[in-house]
């Protein structure tokens, strides 16, 4: 718990006059204090003409004053944020003499603020959990809470718990695949403030083979090249899912005459292997025939049929 100590003279000036008449009192130091509500405020009232025995009472306001020293204290509440409170105390000399003096009392809450924001460039194989924690500054102690804000229409799911700091569970889905955009919010319980995401999904390897091998047989080679000009130019029905013959790696799932020709660079040229295979292509797809004997180009989702 952190304090904050004021000292303020309260003075008593003895003017020219009859015997013993004085003036009262006037207080020396700030008419309004502002602080966090998590602070413990204390104000230290003295009288700069101190006259022995001096007792001190508060007349109206919150917290409590010690009347023999003058030590006022007041722990705010969260309800206190945006009030401001008026504290009058008096001190009253044996003589009688009084001094009284008025302090307004205004409470703030610092807000919640992320440190650690944005985050950029997160990558995610898909299915696997991948974890964010996300730091936030906040200088009264509070009871944070974390929500998601947007999920960038995903349809893997993503969740965020915790405090102090908010931890961000994030499980892509293969149709997820790229850019996944996610916003989360901290509140305090009066103010909020919201962070952004950034997330890049890799779908996972396929099973069945590997991408290149067209015919199925264990191996990319030369009858693989033959299967994929045949398929492309000439109508060969092709009966594996198209995400085999996406050599380049298209993540639209597009087979077409550039996957033929990473294929020869890879065989004869000592070209760039076959992409990895992206399971987001094994339901979906698009194969483009050049058929020269139907003088057409054919364009059908998945796998060709007649």
């Amino acid at each position: 718990m952190r304090s904050i100590l004021v000292t303020f003279w309260l003075v008593i000036v003895t003017v020219a006059g009859s015997a013993g008449q004085t003036q009262p009192p006037v207080i020396v130091g700030p008419a309004t204090i502002s602080a966090p509500y998590c602070d413990l405020l204390q104000f230290n009232f003295d009288l700069a003409n101190p006259c022995t025995g001096a007792v001190f009472s508060l007349v109206s306001g919150p917290g409590a004053i010690d009347p023999t020293t003058g030590l006022w204290s007041y722990q705010p509440r969260m309800a206190d944020v945006g009030q401001v409170m008026a504290i009058e105390v008096s001190a009253r000399c044996p003589s009688g003499v009084t001094a009284a003096a008025t302090v307004q009392l205004q409470v703030t809450n610092e807000p919640p603020v992320f440190t650690s924001c944005p985050v950029t460039s997160l990558t995610a194989d898909a299915g696997y959990v991948r974890t964010v924690v996300l730091a936030v500054d906040d200088t009264c102690p509070d009871s944070l809470r974390f929500r998601i804000l947007s999920d960038g229409g995903m349809d893997g799911t993503v969740s965020v718990s915790g405090s102090p700091t908010g931890v961000v569970r994030f499980i892509g889905a293969n149709s997820d695949f790229g850019r996944v955009d996610i916003r989360v919010a901290v509140n305090d319980g009066l103010v909020e403030d919201t962070c952004s995401i950034r997330f890049f999904v890799a779908p996972t390897a396929c099973e069945g083979g590997e991408t290149g091998d067209i015919d199925n047989s264990g191996n990319i080679d030369l009858s693989d090249l033959l299967d994929l000009v045949n398929i492309l130019f000439y109508g060969q029905q092709y009966t594996r899912s198209l995400v085999f013959a996406n050599i380049n790696g298209d993540p639209t799932c597009r087979v077409d005459i550039s996957d033929l020709i990473h294929l020869v660079n890879y065989l004869f040229l000592q070209g760039p292997s076959p992409a990895p295979c992206l399971q987001v292509c094994e339901h979906t797809g698009t194969l483009m025939q050049e058929n020269p004997n139907v003088d057409r180009m054919d364009e059908r989702p998945g796998d060709v049929k007649d």
